[in-house]
């Protein structure tokens, strides 16, 4: 039985595209043999540690890639799935980053420069 799963290849494609990388360069970021790159593309269905390993190595959620493998569900995914990708390993990061002394202060920080903006708006009406 095949699988072909197409959202997590096009994402596997447009990393390579995005980084100009060959197939094999592609399958050492995302820590995978080339072998398992094709094999994907043939039809396998990544394990989880599969999935696990391409967040890792193109730094995305790994609700993400699993959402794309389909071992989740969109209404399992912890972020919604029309975020651009491009973002996505911002979001990775925060996500990290959420519960930390550093993550809480740049929150504290974010709210008080929209408060300065959004009072400069009203000034300027």
């Amino acid at each position: 039985m095949t699988f072909v799963h197409q959202p997590l290849i096009d994402l596997l494609d447009k990393a390579a595209e995005d980084r100009s990388l060959g197939k094999g360069e592609l399958a050492a970021l995302v820590d995978l043999s080339p072998d398992a790159l094709y094999s994907l593309r043939a039809g396998r269905q990544p394990g989880l540690d599969i999935c696990l390993r391409i967040a890792r190595g193109l730094k995305l959620p790994p609700d993400y890639v699993l959402f794309l493998a389909g071992y989740i569900t969109e209404d399992e995914l912890d972020l919604p799935s029309d975020i651009p990708p491009e973002l996505l390993p911002t979001i990775n990061k925060l996500q990290q980053l959420k519960g930390s002394p550093f993550f809480d202060t740049a929150v504290d920080l974010m709210e008080s420069a929209v408060d300065k903006i959004m009072a400069l708006f009203r000034l300027a009406a």
